[in-house]
C-alpha cells in the first residue's frame, strides 16, 4: 500500500516513446514511481481509477506533499514527507509512534533516505488547514541516495592536502552521519548538528 500511495503522491510524469518508458520529474519522486512500476503500480493507470483533483505542494518548511484523489465514495488524501514531521499528523499511540521512530532511525543509520507515507479517506474535503490532520500511517520507504561518483576520492584528496571538509545537507541527521562516515568526512570525535 505504501508503494501505491507514494507513487500517486508525486509530480513525476510517465511517458512512452519508441517502446520505452520514461519517467520525468524530481529524482526522489522518479524513484518512487519507478518502484511502483516494479510492483505493477502504474501511476497513469492509478490516476485513471482515482483522478488527482487537488494538492498541497511540497515545500522545504513543511517537508511534506499532499495529493487529493477522487473516488466513487469521496476522496483519498495521500501525504508523504519527512517522518519526524508526518508522524505528528497521524493517529498513533505513543508506543506506535516510538516504534516507527526507531525503525526510521535504523533505516537512516544505514544511509537510507526515509520517506513516510500516510492517508485518509473522506466523504467531503475538509478545510485546507485540516487536510493534513488525522492521517492513517501507512509505512516508511527507504531509498539509497548514493554520493556521486568520485566524491569519496575527492574528500580523501582534500584531507591529504590539509583541507577540512564539511557536509551540509537537508537529510535526516542519522542519514547524514552515515553518509559522511562512508565518505570519510565524519570521524570519531566529530560533531554533526541540526
Amino acid at each position: 500500500l505504501a508503494s501505491k500511495l507514494a507513487t500517486m503522491c508525486t509530480d513525476s510524469n510517465i511517458t512512452y516513446e519508441n517502446g520505452k518508458t520514461e519517467i520525468n520529474g524530481e529524482p526522489t519522486e522518479n524513484a518512487l514511481v519507478q518502484n511502483g512500476l516494479k510492483y505493477n503500480l502504474n501511476k497513469v493507470e492509478l490516476y485513471r481509477e482515482m483522478p488527482r483533483v487537488g494538492e498541497i505542494p511540497f515545500d522545504s518548511t513543511r517537508k511534506m506533499m499532499t495529493t487529493i484523489h477522487k473516488m466513487s465514495t469521496g476522496y483519498l488524501v495521500i501525504t508523504k514527507g519527512a517522518p519526524d514531521i508526518l508522524l505528528n499528523k497521524c493517529n498513533l499511540t505513543v508506543g506506535e509512534k516510538r516504534s516507527i521512530e526507531l525503525q526510521n532511525q535504523q533505516m537512516a543509520e544505514r544511509a537510507l533516505r526515509v520517506i513516510a507515507v500516510a492517508y485518509k479517506d473522506v466523504e467531503k474535503l475538509p478545510e485546507t488547514q485540516d487536510i493534513e490532520k488525522d492521517l492513517t500511517f501507512c509505512g516508511l520507504i527507504g531509498m539509497i541516495d548514493p554520493p556521486r561518483e568520485g566524491v569519496k576520492e575527492a574528500v580523501r584528496t582534500c584531507r591529504r592536502a590539509g583541507i577540512k571538509t564539511v557536509m551540509i545537507t537537508g537529510d535526516h541527521l542519522q542519514t547524514a552521519k552515515a553518509i559522511a562516515k562512508e565518505l570519510g568526512i565524519f570521524k570519531r570525535g566529530d560533531l554533526a548538528i541540526e
